[in-house]
């Protein structure tokens, strides 16, 4: 099964019941915040799936608010949730791996995305995406599944990183502004480790 048919299944069977769901409360915007963005400032949250983040970022005052996921049901729940508050060409249907919008953003925002690429060759080419869509001197927001959380997800082996790690893959165009480890609770109140950085594109 290729990974668009995979993430089409899971969404279009589960919507709050997957393990990564954040409730409005418990977003990590506090990641976000430390990139201290003008609220003009272009944000794009790839594999957004059905996140409540743009939701959080469009009541925050954010005006240039974009939403990536490779499944077309999950953009279409987002779509009938936020009605009119995000044009529709600020949606995009696309594998992280190969997405180019012809647009530079100031803000790309991953959360549980990058630990689903195995293989040095989805991670150079994820990171390829990532510097072509993402403006000089903007913000790469990433949290990723840490060296003690899941060994797997949704039925898909993942790889998991500390902040070296992370540094290592895309440490020569960024800075690291920030790191920390922090513990998600899934809906069904299992936990698991995640390691979360700040980095800033190299103007």
């Amino acid at each position: 099964m290729d990974q668009k048919t995979h993430w089409e299944e899971i969404h279009g069977q589960k919507f709050q019941d997957v393990s990564w769901w954040q409730n409005s409360s418990d977003l990590w915007l506090d990641l976000i915040d430390k990139c201290q963005l003008d609220k003009s400032s272009s944000t794009i949250d790839v594999g957004a799936g059905a996140s409540l983040l743009a939701d959080a970022l469009l009541d925050q005052g954010f005006t240039d608010v974009n939403i990536l996921d490779i499944s077309e049901d999950a953009l279409k729940r987002v779509k009938e949730r936020l009605g009119n508050r995000i044009p529709a060409e600020n949606y995009y249907v696309s594998d992280v791996r190969n997405f180019y919008s012809g647009r530079k953003f100031d803000l790309w925002h991953d959360r549980a995305v990058f630990h689903f690429l195995t293989s040095a060759e989805d991670q150079a080419q994820y990171k390829e995406s990532l510097l072509k869509n993402l403006d000089s001197g903007g913000y790469f927001v990433i949290s990723t599944f840490a060296p003690d959380g899941p060994e797997s997800c949704s039925g898909l082996t993942v790889a998991r990183h500390d902040l070296e790690s992370l540094e290592s893959t895309f440490g020569e165009n960024f800075e690291t502004i920030y790191s920390d480890n922090r513990i998600h609770t899934t809906p069904w109140d299992s936990t698991q480790s995640f390691t979360s950085a700040v980095f800033k594109l190299a103007e």
